[in-house]
């Protein structure tokens, strides 16, 4: 658990990232003054070329939920570049990785290095060559971002610094969403009779499930504070968070609440008295905005529109797929291909996809096993599983060592995850950034978790008072002192 000056370090941190981020979406973003977005980006750039790298990625990280603004957008690349050279820089004065992070961090890179290379053979094949290249490139960043919060934030700072941008960057979006409704500005999508919450990230389903994921991680930040104030202060973005998912309207932002719900219920159920009160925030929040705004609940709950299109977009997927199911159609091929196949694919429950000049599938899993055949879907299931597998075990190494709080915070990194994944069932979110920064958090606390094994071995600390203590740990109750060994290392 952090106390005192590293906890008012997190808080701090928190503040300032916060109050940077909501300048830069409140002011600089809605104008185009030239002499202000120059003072604003050499500001940043200076921060993150002179901050320790925790610091530098607690600024950066938010502006991934800018990314569909041009400026946001140019600051995640001009990000991308200060970052990349300081992470060259770092990786040759570290000294070298050894032991089961070693392999983790090879396997990772060989899954990312084996999707994009069959992502850039699928053009050998695929009917238009442009959309491959440009989805490589999207792909790339993703996993480049994936690669250097895996290797370069390997400490316990790193995995926090993780944790609290993306917060930061969860209450910028939400912000700007209620800032959007409080003005009268929030757009109204054809076709639909609720205005939804779309906010700097500029959709509303990936505004569901980019601010449902901080969730959690708020919580996992909160259990690493002692101080009564900063935990308080970090906890009331949860209630935000709430009423700005059931403004969004997402159905699939729905299915991955539920599953976080339930998920939470086996996680936590040693801290059941913590999940009632996060029960009960968590259900006023949503019945408040839902007795303000009943026809987002009417949308939530009536299925007459076939999921918005998604029922023909997954049809004519499937059909396709059956067509090449071991190749694809290559990579962002499947707007090039769906208007052949329409009318094979069977009857369509709506005109969503004849009327629509720009599509893709809505599925993550769907549209890589469409485009990319078993082949491409396996190796990119293995990195998924893969920082899941990590994070996995990082939390049970963490409980044989008896340090709860990280593990704590593991389960919270667990349920963020879970809930992108089944976010991403109505979703094509597998090239945006905010994704893959909470699945670095797997390879992050595997390392952290390993590195805390290996000096525990042999380091004589008090023993924990009471048989909870000592049958979580799983080491043996002894009076006075334990040595602490590994488990697994026990004849």
């Amino acid at each position: 658990m952090i106390g005192g000056r590293s906890a008012r370090r997190v808080a701090g941190a928190t503040v300032a990232a916060t109050v940077l981020f909501a300048a830069f979406a409140g002011f600089v973003v809605p104008y185009s003054r030239y002499s202000v977005i120059v003072a604003g980006g050499a500001v940043c750039l200076a921060l993150l070329a002179c901050l320790p790298l925790p610091g530098a990625v607690i600024l950066w990280l938010p502006s991934f939920f800018l990314v569909q603004n041009a400026i946001g957008h140019e600051l995640v690349r001009l990000g991308f570049v200060v970052l990349g050279i300081r992470w060259a820089v770092e990786l040759t004065r570290r000294s070298p990785v050894t032991g089961p992070a070693l392999t983790w961090r090879r396997c990772l890179i060989a899954g990312v290095l084996a999707f994009l290379t069959w992502s850039g053979a699928s053009s050998l094949w695929a009917r238009d060559y442009p959309p491959v290249l440009d989805e490589v490139w999207r792909w790339g960043a993703a996993f480049m971002l994936l690669v250097f919060l895996s290797t370069c934030l390997d400490s316990l700072d790193g995995a926090l610094a993780v944790a609290v941008g993306y917060v930061v960057g969860a209450v910028g979006a939400a912000g700007s969403a209620l800032a959007e409704k409080a003005s009268g500005s929030t757009p109204l999508a054809p076709g639909e009779t609720v205005a939804r919450l779309t906010g700097a990230i500029g959709d509303p389903n990936n505004l569901a499930a980019s601010v449902l994921a901080a969730t959690p991680l708020v919580f996992g930040l909160a259990m690493m504070i002692r101080r009564r104030i900063p935990r308080i202060f970090v906890l009331a973005a949860v209630p935000l968070f709430i009423a700005v998912v059931a403004g969004a309207g997402s159905r699939g932002g729905t299915l991955a609440a539920a599953s976080t719900v339930v998920l939470a219920t086996i996680l936590f159920r040693h801290r059941w008295r913590l999940l009632l009160r996060i029960g009960f925030v968590v259900l006023v929040s949503a019945l408040l905005w839902f007795a303000q705004s009943p026809g987002t609940w009417q949308r939530l709950t009536s299925y007459s529109d076939k999921g918005a299109g998604r029922s023909d977009l997954w049809r004519v997927a499937w059909y396709l797929f059956l067509e090449r199911p071991i190749l694809g159609v290559g990579l962002g091929n499947f707007q090039a291909e769906a208007g052949a196949v329409v009318l094979k694919a069977g009857p369509l429950d709506s005109g969503y996809i004849t009327d629509r000049s720009h599509l893709v599938i809505h599925n993550m899993y769907l549209e890589v096993l469409t485009e990319l055949g078993l082949v491409g879907f396996v190796v990119f299931l293995g990195i998924l599983l893969g920082c899941l597998l990590a994070l996995l075990r990082a939390i049970h190494i963490f409980v044989a060592t008896d340090r709860r709080e990280l593990a704590d915070l593991g389960r919270c990194f667990v349920l963020a995850l879970v809930s992108l994944l089944m976010s991403s069932i109505f979703l094509s979110s597998g090239r945006e950034l905010w994704l893959w920064a909470v699945f670095a958090g797997g390879p992050i606390l595997l390392k952290v978790a390993h590195d805390g094994e290996r000096s525990d071995r042999g380091r004589v600390t008090p023993a924990r008072t009471g048989t909870r203590g000592a049958k979580e740990s799983g080491y043996p109750r002894q009076r006075g002192y334990r040595t602490v060994v590994n488990p697994r290392a026990r004849t």
